[in-house]
Formats: structure tokens, sequence, C-alpha cells
């Protein structure tokens, strides 16, 4: 009994740790109390943080490429975006980030006019979310790129 508490109390700091940290470790005990496996799992976390809330198992819901008067187009693209916004002043402050799935902030566009065409040759072939803030109002895409 009492190496089942330690035991539980051995996984239940590992699991509390890797909710905050980086590692998981997994161990598998017989009825004797004699370790059979030991798993540890290591995962390097980049420092980034996503400023908006995307669960990333949903991603069809960014499929849409037209809301509110915006238009992006073509989806998937192979080097540049077409952005194009409807209903809003030129006046208007309007910026665009593209984030890695993982949430990395990866590139900036500032300033944007109504009609612009954004490069994005630099960025490997893959899954991006596009952000594009309106004033205070934000959009998000799902944008692919293919070759």
């Amino acid at each position: 009994m009492k190496y089942l508490k330690t035991i539980i109390a051995i996984l239940l700091a590992v699991t509390l740790r890797s909710v905050n940290g980086q590692n998981t470790v997994e161990f598998t005990y017989d009825s004797n109390g004699s370790r059979l496996s030991r798993t540890l799992e290591i995962v390097q976390l980049k420092s980034s943080v996503i400023s908006f809330p995307v669960d990333m198992t949903d991603l069809e819901k960014f499929e849409t490429t037209e809301k509110k008067g915006i238009q992006l187009f073509p989806n998937p693209f192979s080097s540049s975006l077409k952005l194009v916004i409807n209903g809003f002043d030129e006046s208007t402050v309007k910026d665009a980030v593209i984030f890695s799935v993982s949430g990395a902030e990866l590139l900036r566009f500032q300033r944007l006019s109504n009609e612009c065409e954004i490069q994005l040759s630099s960025l490997d072939d893959g899954v991006y979310i596009m952000r594009v803030t309106i004033d205070t109002e934000k959009f998000v895409y799902k944008i692919v790129k293919k070759k």
C-alpha cells in the first residue's frame, strides 16, 4: 500500500509538471511494484503566444475566404495572396498577421490598402492561420501554401 501511494504521488507530480512544462513521463508497474517500462516524451515549445483563441482541431471553420466584405484568394496559393477589403474606408487601419498552426507569429503586414497583394513566397508549403485586423475587428482564415 505504501508503494502504491508513492507511485500515485510520483505520477501525479509528473502529470502536473507536464501540464505547465514540456515533459511527459509514463511508468508501467506489475502487481509486485516492479517497473516494467518507462516512456519519456520531451517536447520543446517555442516561446510564442497567439493572441486569439483558436481550436486547431477544428480548422475547417476558417476555410471560408470571404467574410464581411473581405476576399482572400487564391487559396491554396503558391507565392502570394490577394486581399480585397470592401465596406471599409481607405483610411481605416488594416493589418494582417500570419501564424503557424502552432501559434508562432511568422509574418506581419501593416497599413494595408483596401486591395493589395501579400507576398508569402518565404513560407514553406503547409497550412497557416492568417488574422486580418480592421480597426478593432479581427477576421481569421486558414490559408494553404502549395507549389
